[in-house]
């Protein structure tokens, strides 16, 4: 059989064997389109008034690494043996191109089928060419090309399909439960708004926090806290922005209410961006809304803690990396800032801020950093350094993270611990950027001592990705080139439902908290209860107060039998499994134990049994109170042949397939 095919096909390749002449422009029509690539790569970041001679470096930069590459692997590449050596050359400066564009794109096998695309594509279409303004013929192969990059072209286009929408079990019992009976809270209130800027009056990237800025403010050393702003890469920044990292500038555009006052305060910060692409106005909807209600709201900007041109990793280049705590300082300086011009007599928030109610906020690093200044602000010194003094002391009452990462600044080498703060997390279940739930985490640190009334939420929103939460950064959470291309964005969210979604929650959370309002509480628990505000998706909700009892959460010691409160105790009865470890989820982890629990009734011969005895003289339970049990199916063989080995249950024998956890 194997002989027959050798024999057909052996004409076949004779007629399509590529001669020298489709070498020569499948090397052509390659090096063509690989330069295309490295356009649409740079293109994407030419931004702002140096985005000609970036554009032109960055071009030139990958390029040259193109070149090098394939030239210098050229000779230990003996199984190309077949292929000239031009085209070999640049065969593997396009693999370079292409591995260096796709870095960190989380969708290796979408990114493996679009190079190979590119590649052959672009081969064929460059030999069908050449031979045909050599020789006129090898329409096949140019048919081919142009077809292979057409439809490369158009998949890349395509948002992508469309996804069964998840079954919304809660939304279909919405009626048992009451809806809140308050206003909603993302409806504008009372007050006009009023805008302005406040910068360092000599920026020259931006005119709002330059020549145009209505205050002006003093210059902030952050070398002790942002360590990496040096070499190659902390040169280009300084030379970029006009300052370095002892000179950075408290820089903000602010929406507040037309009124006597004194208002409460909230600032928000976002994250990581491309530096050349504003990402402070982004939060305009949130600043209308929250200074129409009475709140002063700042958006802080450090687009000069984000990434751009200057970090290119390559050539001994290293951009800024773990620069939260930065970040995170940057927003207590600001809040020194708001406190001199409240006592400042010919200011115009003189009298104006009420400092003792203070909320902070913060997307993506900007959720990270929310936390470390709260944080920090109970400090006397800096935790890297006890010779670096804090001692801010100011009334942050609460914290708003928006889809943030966590661990990007560790203090003492552990995750930031929060006690006795009102904490708010939001993230998107089609978020592209931080894909796992890292807020949960910081969410877990949360404590309460039992002093004040405090309370902690966690709002997991299906259909919510990254990006839309701030109007600048858009649908795709890839920017740029080939990022974009490589995201499903059809089953994402309108824009304005997520953010009309971020509304009805922040203005909440800012009126329980800096408004000591109860009536939006039961929203953080069920977001049933604001079903007459808020678009219809699926809502994962989290919630607990200070009067919340934990009676076990499998943290405090190795001792099976005991549980969090002293004097309970555990016991297991005919289990096949009962064990403690890290729960483990498909994107790292929330930093929590659980207890793994086993049992097979028919083959022990009697029913298994897992009791929590409480103590009765540390546990007064009132009517209202509830005992709430948090349980998972781990889709484990209660009878493995290791502790803890991670085996699917097996089928039904009825041949209906697994059951339902018994």
């Amino acid at each position: 059989m194997l002989t027959r095919i050798r024999s057909y096909m052996q004409p076949v390749w004779t007629v399509v064997k590529p001669d020298e002449l489709s070498w020569q422009g499948a090397t052509y029509g390659l090096a063509l389109v690989t330069l295309a690539l490295i356009v649409a790569f740079t293109s994407g970041m030419a931004v702002g008034d140096w985005a000609i001679p970036g554009f032109i470096v960055m071009t030139v930069m990958l390029t040259l690494l193109a070149f090098l590459s394939g030239s210098l692997s050229d000779p230990i590449l003996a199984v190309l043996n077949g292929m000239p050596r031009r085209y070999r050359w640049v065969l593997i400066g396009s693999v370079v191109i292409l591995a260096t564009a796709i870095i960190g794109t989380n969708n290796l096998l979408g990114t493996a089928v679009l190079a190979a695309a590119v590649i052959l594509s672009a081969s064929l279409l460059g030999a069908g060419v050449w031979n045909l303004a050599r020789r006129g013929v090898a329409l096949t192969s140019l048919l081919v090309g142009a077809g292979g990059l057409t439809a490369a072209f158009l998949w890349y286009s395509w948002p992508g399909p469309a996804v069964a929408p998840t079954i919304n079990a809660a939304w279909q019992n919405v009626g048992q439960i009451a809806p809140i009976a308050a206003a909603d809270p993302a409806q504008p209130g009372q007050y006009p708004v009023l805008t302005l800027t406040y910068g360092s009056g000599q920026d020259r990237r931006r005119a709002e926090f330059g020549t145009e800025a209505t205050l002006i403010t003093p210059a902030v050393d952050g070398s002790p806290f942002i360590s990496n702003w040096q070499g190659v890469s902390g040169n280009l920044r300084s030379r970029y922005w006009g300052f370095d990292v002892a000179n950075l500038p408290l820089n903000g555009r602010v929406w507040y209410p037309d009124g006597d006052g004194p208002f409460p305060l909230a600032l928000i910060v976002h994250g990581n961006h491309f530096m050349m692409k504003d990402s402070d106005p982004g939060y305009d909807y949130l600043g209308e809304l929250l200074a129409s209600r009475g709140i002063i709201l700042v958006s802080v900007d450090q687009n000069f803690l984000n990434g751009g041109y200057t970090d290119v990793e390559m050539f001994g280049i290293e951009g800024l990396k773990e620069e939260n705590d930065g970040r995170g300082w940057l927003l207590l300086e600001h809040l020194s800032q708001w406190q001199k011009w409240s006592e400042t007599a010919d200011n115009p928030f003189y009298g104006k801020v009420d400092m003792e109610r203070i909320v902070l906020m913060g997307h993506s690093r900007g959720g990270e950093a929310a936390a470390i200044a709260a944080a920090f602000n109970r400090l006397p010194v800096y935790p890297d350094d006890g010779n670096v003094k804090l001692n801010y002391n100011f009334n942050i009452r609460g914290v708003v993270a928006i889809a943030p990462s966590d661990g990007q600044y560790e203090p003492t080498g552990r995750g930031t611990p929060l006690t006795d703060i009102n904490y708010l997390v939001i993230q998107g279940g089609y978020d592209g950027d931080v894909i796992p739930f890292q807020g949960a985490r910081q969410y877990n640190r949360v404590q309460f001592s039992g002093e004040g009334d405090w309370f902690k939420a966690a709002v997991y929103v299906n259909e919510a990705n990254h990006g839309q939460f701030n109007t600048r950064w858009g649908r795709s959470d890839r920017s740029g080139f080939p990022g974009r291309g490589l995201l499903n964005l059809a089953p994402i969210m309108p824009e304005a439902d997520q953010q009309r979604i971020a509304q009805v929650y922040i203005s909440a959370f800012v009126e329980a908290t800096l408004r000591d309002n109860p009536a939006y509480l039961s929203l953080f628990g069920d977001a049933r209860t604001g079903r007459n505000w808020l678009p219809e998706t699926v809502y994962l909700s989290r919630y607990q107060d200070s009067r919340t009892l934990i009676v076990a959460d499998y943290e405090e010691d190795i001792d099976l039998t005991t549980a969090s409160v002293d004097g309970s105790a555990f016991r297991g009865d005919h289990l096949t499994l009962w064990y403690e470890r890290l729960a483990p989820l498909k994107w790292e982890d929330q930093q929590t134990n659980a207890v793994y629990l086993g049992w097979d009734s028919l083959a022990m011969g009697q029913p298994a049994a897992y009791r929590l005895n409480l103590a009765a003289s540390k546990i007064r339970p009132s009517p209202t109170d509830s005992l709430v049990f948090s349980l998972a199916d781990g889709n484990m063989n209660p009878n493995p042949n290791r502790l803890g080995e991670r085996v699917e249950r097996p089928e039904d024998d009825g041949g209906n397939g697994r059951q339902p956890l018994d």
